[in-house]
């Protein structure tokens, strides 16, 4: 089981934060991305409900002489919930997050829509993942 933890800043600036994270020594550990998104749910919302989310990415590659092939993820994510709490009592969103690569997409979309799943929403992004040296405690307490 991974643990997700989510938090969501608008960037106005991204060349500046580029920079920034230059400057505190951040290395790419995955090189920029374009993913498309696929949430799937039940017609009733029956997973939003439960604050879950089923969605199928597919990450292309990007940039010159990038020829890596595209890989496609299945995700599920869910509460995680403390002991005797409904509620999770975390101050940012963390949820379990189960993922798993998977070789047909078009297959396992069927799948969910034989299960009565719709593709209810559809998005897409570029993603660049850094990671910060070890050296900056406080960046690795704030994924802990």
């Amino acid at each position: 089981m991974g643990k997700e933890r989510e938090i969501k800043l608008r960037i106005e600036d991204l060349p500046g934060l580029g920079h920034c994270l230059e400057k505190l020594g951040a290395r790419v550990v995955r090189p920029r991305l374009h993913e498309h998104n696929a949430l799937f749910d039940t017609t009733e919302r029956t997973l939003a409900s439960r604050e879950q989310l089923l969605r199928i990415r597919t990450e292309l590659p990007v940039g010159r002489g990038r020829r890596d092939a595209p890989r496609t993820v299945v995700t599920l994510k869910r509460p995680i919930m403390t002991p005797g709490s409904r509620k999770n009592r975390e101050r940012h969103k963390v949820r379990e997050e189960i993922e798993m690569e998977v070789s047909d997409v078009k297959a396992l979309a069927n799948v969910f829509e034989g299960l009565g799943m719709n593709r209810w929403f559809q998005y897409e992004k570029f993603r660049t993942t850094f990671r910060l040296p070890a050296s900056h405690v406080w960046a690795k307490r704030a994924v802990d």
